[in-house]
C-alpha cells in the first residue's frame, strides 16, 4: 500500500482550494493536499520528498520537541479558537536544540504550525 499523500507538480489539487483568505507561502492560491506544495521550481526539497513531523511527548506538560526532516525557521502555536499563543523564530529554535516551553500554556489542544521558505507543515499536540 503506498502511504505518499504529498502532491507531485501535475497534480490536480494544486491551487484547487479555496480563493479567498490567506495564500500559501509561494503566493498562490491553497493548495488540496495533506502535505504543502511549494510551487517554486529551485526548491531544495526533492519532488518526491516527504515532510515529516513528529512532536514529542503528546500529550506534554512542560518541554515540546519538534522534529522535522529539515530546518525550521518559526514555529508557531495556536489554541483550540485559532488564536496565535507562541512563537518562536529559528535562532531560539537551534538554542533550544528544536524544543520549545510550553509551560505557560493553559491545558487544551493546540495546533503547531512548522515553516520554512520551501514548506509549511502543521501538527496537534495536547497540553496537560
Amino acid at each position: 500500500m503506498n502511504l505518499d499523500y504529498s502532491l507531485k507538480k501535475t497534480s490536480k489539487c494544486i491551487d484547487a482550494g479555496q480563493r479567498t483568505g490567506a495564500l500559501d507561502l509561494d503566493g498562490t492560491y491553497a493548495d488540496l493536499g495533506a502535505i504543502y506544495y511549494h510551487q517554486d521550481t529551485v526548491s531544495s526539497l526533492a519532488e518526491n520528498s516527504i515532510i515529516q513531523l513528529s512532536l514529542m511527548p503528546n500529550p506534554v506538560v512542560d518541554q515540546l520537541t519538534i522534529q522535522v526532516n529539515d530546518r525550521i525557521d518559526r514555529i508557531q502555536i495556536y489554541n483550540i479558537n485559532g488564536q496565535l499563543v507562541k512563537e518562536e523564530s529559528a535562532s531560539y529554535i537551534t538554542q533550544k536544540r528544536n524544543s520549545i516551553n510550553v509551560e505557560d500554556l493553559e491545558t487544551g489542544i493546540y495546533i503547531v504550525i512548522v515553516t520554512n521558505e520551501i514548506f509549511q507543515i502543521q501538527g496537534k499536540f495536547v497540553k496537560l
